[in-house]
């Protein structure tokens, strides 16, 4: 706001005397710059002055040779131009947004609303400001003004629903942590990799893969049913069926690539359909690759379904 005060003022100070009547407007270009100074003075939003030039008749001629003689002086080309910064040329610290933009969900459209009309511009002004679009009037003011066309995404605050905001920052991915110990309670399926490691009176190191049948392979051995069964359990199976075959020594079986988990995320989220997952992922990898929530979907009630039951 501090830069487009200083540039109102500059306009005063700068063009007093230098610009001439336009035939088109109602208003001399000192007027100009002395009503927008006034108003500036009296805490009227930008909006707010550009509709009343509008309506006494200011030209986009006027506008635009007022922003090129601003541009010049920006680049000290305007003789007797002053400073009225409070600063030196060069010396401006001030920092401006250079990071990457999150991309836009695909498929979702995002409503975006300009902050100063909703704050200050009534409905006859936000009408006025859309007829202004339909001539080369509104593109000049667009230039001369850049920072009161700067568009954010705002949520309207009374359709705020308890954690849907989770599911829009795109720094969270609920994405499941695959270098950790297999849990016990780990269920064996087609598409797991599996070590089998067998030492002591017999080294062997057997590496398989389960079937869709269910099985994995064991030299010397053949075919072991382990489809459903626990990390846990499927030990259990191995030393009892397999370790006869090695006697005097320990066998141990353990995950390597885990299988992959179709999921069907239905009911008010975003995205519903069928997605493939980590057999790791958890309720929220589910969620988050659906979109999360729609505008009447709640976290509260979430069920969980197995083979078609609850």
């Amino acid at each position: 706001m501090s830069h487009i005060r200083r540039f109102f003022l500059f306009l005063v100070i700068a063009f007093v005397a230098t610009l001439n009547v336009t035939a088109q407007s109602s208003m001399t270009d000192e007027q100009i710059m002395k009503f927008i100074k006034d108003q500036t003075e009296q805490g009227a939003s930008r909006s707010e002055i550009v509709t009343k030039l509008m309506e006494n008749g200011v030209t986009v001629e006027q506008i635009r040779r007022i922003r090129t003689n601003y541009e010049k002086e920006q680049a000290g080309e305007v003789p007797g131009a002053r400073n009225i910064s409070g600063r030196e040329k060069g010396t401006d610290r001030t920092r401006k947004a250079n990071g990457e933009k999150r991309e836009e969900p695909k498929g979702e459209k995002q409503r975006k609303v300009q902050e100063k009309e909703r704050s200050e511009m009534t409905k006859r002004e936000v009408e006025q400001r859309r007829t202004m679009k339909k001539n080369d009037l509104y593109d000049e003011l667009e230039i001369l003004l850049p920072e009161e066309e700067e568009e954010i995404e705002i949520e309207d605050p009374t359709r705020q629903v308890f954690g849907r905001n989770i599911f829009n920052n795109k720094q969270l991915s609920f994405e499941p942590n695959m270098n950790i110990a297999t849990p016990q309670d780990y269920r064996l399926g087609p598409g797991d990799a599996v070590f089998v490691d067998i030492w002591g009176a017999s080294q062997q190191r057997i590496e398989s893969t389960v079937t869709p049948d269910g099985t994995i392979d064991i030299t010397n051995y053949g075919p072991v049913s382990v489809d459903g069964l626990t990390v846990a359990q499927a030990n259990a199976k191995l030393r009892s069926t397999v370790g006869a075959r090695y006697g005097g020594s320990q066998i141990r079986l353990t995950v390597g690539q885990t299988k992959t988990i179709t999921v069907d995320v239905m009911g008010e989220v975003k995205v519903p359909g069928t997605y493939t997952l980590s057999a790791f992922a958890t309720v929220f990898n589910a969620l988050y690759m659906a979109g999360g929530t729609n505008e009447i979907g709640t976290l509260r009630n979430i069920r969980i379904y197995r083979k078609g039951k609850r």
